[in-house]
């Protein structure tokens, strides 16, 4: 059964991504070890990547630029994200939202994911255009510059 749900975010910028499918990792600010050879798969849009060794003197440790890079070199249909070090992909051109694979990978838990089950966004219409069917969004609001909470039907 449908219901409301309350989102928060500190970025508009997130917040406009999480209407438009993006999922959520985990804070990558400092970057990120034991990446190398591990196995990220992505359902929607469907594609797959192993990690590789960073350029420079830490190639164990994967920055957000490493992690983006790899990322958007395997599909042109991902971009790659971080605001205050956490980590988020969002479609180029959002349709049903990101999706990550219900596999349990390694990858997925080391960048701040659930690890052994789906991963998945949600496109959200305004509950204007949706006819109120879910998922919709029925209003938002900012309390300041870091603060915007996002009330959706789902």
């Amino acid at each position: 059964m449908p219901q409301n749900r309350i989102y928060k975010f500190s970025d508009i910028f997130e917040a406009q991504s999480f209407l438009n499918g993006a999922i959520f990792g985990g804070n990558i600010a400092n970057g990120v070890f034991g990446l190398v050879g591990q196995v990220l798969t992505f359902i929607r849009p469907a594609f797959a990547v192993t990690f590789t060794p960073a350029r420079g003197p830490e190639p164990e440790r994967l920055r957000f630029a490493d992690i983006k890079e790899q990322i958007e070199s395997k599909s042109d249909a991902i971009s790659v994200h971080q605001v205050g070090g956490r980590l988020f992909f969002l479609e180029k051109t959002p349709t049903d939202g990101v999706a990550l694979s219900a596999n349990d990978e390694v990858a997925k838990g080391l960048l701040g994911f659930d690890r052994a089950g789906s991963v998945v966004g949600r496109f959200y219409k305004p509950s204007t255009i949706a006819g109120g069917a879910p998922p919709c969004y029925e209003w938002g609001y900012s309390v300041n510059e870091t603060t915007h909470v996002l009330v959706t039907w789902e």
